[in-house]
């Protein structure tokens, strides 16, 4: 992770949160970072129950680590799904993006 985006996550859960929003957290990582962020995720979530909301353009890599999606088009939540139905029906996030805003077009 960036330094500075380091610095800010360890102060954000000095407070011990309930609650953890990220941004993009993935951007202008290298593989690394992302796969060192990703295990800090996983470990605050399954170890001790926090609860991670996470936007992000990087569908693949929500993949990784989420086990629900709200998917937005202009403003409004379009198709809500959970990653066990994504993987049961054989498609990706992004396909699902895809089917559920129509390419991402009106």
């Amino acid at each position: 992770m960036i330094g500075g985006e380091r610095l800010k996550l360890g102060m954000a859960l000095l407070e011990n949160p309930d609650i953890l929003i990220l941004d993009e957290p993935v951007n202008g990582l290298d593989p690394d970072g992302i796969a060192e962020l990703r295990e800090l995720l996983l470990d605050l979530n399954q170890t001790d129950g926090m609860t991670i909301l996470i936007s992000s353009h990087i569908l693949s890599e929500l993949e990784h680590v989420a086990t629900c999606f709200g998917i937005l088009h202009d403003g409004e939540i379009v198709k809500e799904a959970f990653i066990q139905d994504i993987l049961q029906n054989g498609t990706t996030l992004e396909e699902l993006y895809m089917q559920s805003t129509k390419g991402g077009k009106q």
